[in-house]
């Protein structure tokens, strides 16, 4: 297989399309916050790629081959894992956008920002 065929088939996928335009809208949206507060630093954008977008995707794709590899007749079980790890994916990626833009002031539902508050327990 030529792998130029097999990037095209990986890119081809809608899915891949979506989580891909997501992570692009999740960079811009972050840069946005870090000129916004005056902090960007290129090598904590580095950081983060390095922190969190690249475990979600290489994640997926070792859990999109696994899937690959089991039997034909399993299809029904695989195609609902698959769909859940896409859906957990683009549900991350779109929740840090929407912290992004709240953190720039723009109006976002807080109940889609809201990180919830530990805990505090009284000491005597």
């Amino acid at each position: 297989m030529d792998a130029t065929v097999l990037v095209r088939d990986i890119f081809g996928h809608p899915m891949v399309r979506v989580v891909a335009t997501l992570l692009l809208c999740n960079v811009v949206s972050g840069i946005a916050v870090a000129f916004y507060k005056r902090s960007f630093a290129l090598g904590a954008m580095a950081d983060w790629l390095m922190s969190r977008a690249l475990p979600y995707l290489l994640g997926s794709a070792v859990v999109q081959m696994m899937l690959m590899g089991l039997p034909a007749e399993w299809s029904g079980i695989t195609s609902a894992v698959s769909g859940g790890v896409w859906l957990f994916v683009s549900g991350a990626l779109v929740g840090k956008i929407l912290e992004n833009l709240a953190e720039m002031g723009l109006p976002v539902p807080r109940m889609l920002t809201d990180k919830p508050k530990p805990e505090v327990t009284a000491t005597p």
